[in-house]
């Protein structure tokens, strides 16, 4: 699997701690996710992979108005990608606790 260029983490905060204080936070959760990543057993990888993919299944616009809200969204966004629902669910059926554990490696190093 190949990883576009717009993969990646992005970290929002709002606050009043200093800066330095929130950056060392966000380093600290960073290393901590990192190796509960690289220690994370294939099947409970399984389990939270199907449990994402349950949810794509009940976020499917069941209704025209739905469906039309949907598109109009993307249109609004000037994103033009109806079909990234059936993309991302295809990406994730063939991710591999491997192949998420090389990204994550990769993608904390900053």
């Amino acid at each position: 699997m190949s990883y576009g260029p717009k993969t990646g983490f992005t970290f929002l905060v709002q606050g009043e701690k200093h800066p330095a204080y929130v950056f060392t936070r966000i380093e600290n959760y960073i290393d901590s996710f990192v190796l509960e990543v690289n220690n994370i057993t294939e099947g409970t990888f399984q389990k939270h992979k199907q449990s994402y993919l349950s949810v794509f299944k009940r976020s499917v616009p069941s209704t025209f108005d739905a469906r039309f809200t949907s598109v109009w969204e993307q249109i609004t966004n000037e994103q033009m990608d109806f079909e990234a629902d059936d993309r991302h669910q295809d990406e994730l059926r063939d991710l591999t606790l491997k192949g998420f554990q090389q990204f994550v490696n990769v993608s904390s190093d900053f």
